[in-house]
């Protein structure tokens, strides 16, 4: 037991230590984010090539496997806010904005309501930096080019049915049909026909 746990805690003490190297890689502000992306890939890579070589443990080679899928998925998300001069880290701030207003939404109009209006004209909301003044947002507003705006919206958000609407993964929603309909094939077997 006392090996096991020791196995345990050394596999957690090189996840650490990988850890540590991928904060370097995503908080070095100096690279581009081409070089930044560039970056993370070969070391995902070194660490794939290392793994490969050497045994590692379940939990460590659980870790490889989750680092190596997360980074194929994200790419160059990861490095989105370094495209734009003094763009925050993280949109933490505006989903705390975000959060606030479904907050005031539900108050106002209820709690189903509110999700309903979002999804309905939520393509249409603009978040503002709440640290610029009102006259300098309004002035952003009025310069912008509104065409060239809503093509970039549109292309970054998906658009919603309302199958979608019900339920986002249409493999999942087929799932729970055929489900559904399996249920509904055995309920009518033990139903009687009334004549």
């Amino acid at each position: 037991m006392l090996d096991s746990n020791q196995e345990k805690a050394i596999e957690l003490q090189r996840i650490k230590a990988h850890l540590q190297e991928l904060a370097g890689i995503l908080e070095n502000t100096g690279e581009s984010a081409q070089e930044g992306l560039d970056h993370l890939e070969k070391f995902v890579a070194a660490l794939d090539n290392r793994s490969a070589s050497k045994s590692h443990g379940p939990i460590e080679q659980e870790f490889l496997t989750q680092l190596d899928k997360f980074v194929k998925t994200k790419g160059m998300k990861l490095f989105t806010y370094r495209l734009i001069s003094d763009a925050p880290r993280t949109n933490a701030e505006q989903e705390l904005a975000f959060k606030q207003l479904k907050h005031l939404l539900r108050r106002i109009i209820g709690y189903s309501a509110a999700g309903t209006y979002l999804l309905a004209h939520g393509e249409r909301m603009l978040f503002v930096n709440p640290k610029e003044s009102f006259q300098t947002i309004v002035e952003i507003l009025r310069q912008m080019d509104w065409t060239v705006e809503r093509k970039r919206i549109q292309t970054e958000r998906t658009r919603r049915n309302a199958t979608v609407h019900i339920m986002h993964d249409p493999i999942c929603w087929m799932h729970e049909l055929n489900l559904l309909r399996e249920k509904w094939a055995i309920l009518k077997k033990q139903i009687p026909i009334r004549t």
